[in-house]
């Protein structure tokens, strides 16, 4: 536990002195924050689903702090994702002629569902590794939950749609 504080309170800093973004981190470091943000969707999922199993059923609804901490969590790898994509289409962009360039929307949102997936499934991972053994109940709260994150994600995703590139947009 001690080693894992360490890493996370390393990895704040790296954050915090890092120029506006997790995207300037090195591609180690950006493993490590999805794997961070991943569990902590995971500690969320995971009291939903001991909720459940204590209450012997699926709440019909997430309690209001699980739905603060998600919305933390997603809206911090929403802006992640976003920009990632952003910044591969405009690196794509000025790599060579436009000719050349194989950039569309549709392929800036292509990636973005590439990486959404990705930390869906490192989610989907991280949860599992706590309860591998989860009976119907946890599991249904489990797929309740991971909606919710993933619903919160797209949703926050919503509002980042179109990356402007001279020629192209």
């Amino acid at each position: 536990k001690a080693l894992f504080e360490t890493m996370e309170y390393e990895m704040s800093l790296k954050i915090k002195l890092a120029p506006n973004s997790p995207i300037h981190l090195s591609a180690e470091d950006q493993k490590q924050l999805l794997r961070h943000q991943a569990n902590e969707c995971a500690k969320v999922a995971n009291r939903f689903e001991q909720r459940a199993a204590d209450d012997k059923g699926c709440p019909a609804a997430l309690p209001r702090d699980m739905c603060r901490a998600i919305s933390l969590s997603t809206e911090a790898m929403a802006d992640y994702i976003a920009r990632k994509a952003d910044v591969w289409a405009v690196e794509q962009q000025i790599h060579g002629a436009p000719e050349d360039v194989a950039y569309s929307d549709a392929s800036v949102e292509q990636r973005r569902q590439r990486i959404f997936r990705n930390f869906m499934e490192l989610v989907g991972e991280e949860i599992a590794k706590r309860h591998p053994d989860a009976g119907s109940l946890r599991l249904e709260a489990r797929r309740k939950v991971t909606q919710k994150i993933a619903q919160a994600i797209e949703m926050s995703l919503s509002k980042c749609d179109m990356v402007g590139v001279v020629g192209h947009s």
